[in-house]
């Protein structure tokens, strides 16, 4: 479900996910884009961008698949050991970006 600020329902989406094969919602950036981490048999592969328009998991490759735990607007943090790393995430159109930025 996506609410706005006033905790009004914008949308909710349905998607499925199987046991061996599932995204879990990590972050949420500024610009509205969900990501997840996507995960094949227990194994962390990469992470995925819901796409509201079709209601689905996409990859994005060009992404670190560190352990994602959130976002600081619209750049992704990603916790590596005891290190915090922040990578640009997606644009609103889903198009590959992988420009590396520190605070």
């Amino acid at each position: 479900m996506e609410l706005n600020l006033n905790g009004e329902l914008i949308r909710q989406w349905i998607y499925t996910d199987s046991r061996n094969d599932s995204v879990i919602p990590s972050a949420f950036d500024s610009k509205g884009l969900l990501y997840g981490m996507h995960w094949i048999d227990e194994k962390r592969v990469g992470i995925s961008v819901f796409d509201k328009a079709t209601s689905s998991w996409k990859p994005a490759p060009s992404l670190p698949s560190d352990f994602l735990i959130g976002a600081d607007g619209t750049r992704l943090v990603y916790q590596k050991g005891d290190t915090l790393r922040w990578f640009e995430g997606l644009n609103t159109e889903l198009k590959e970006s992988a420009a590396v930025s520190q605070p």
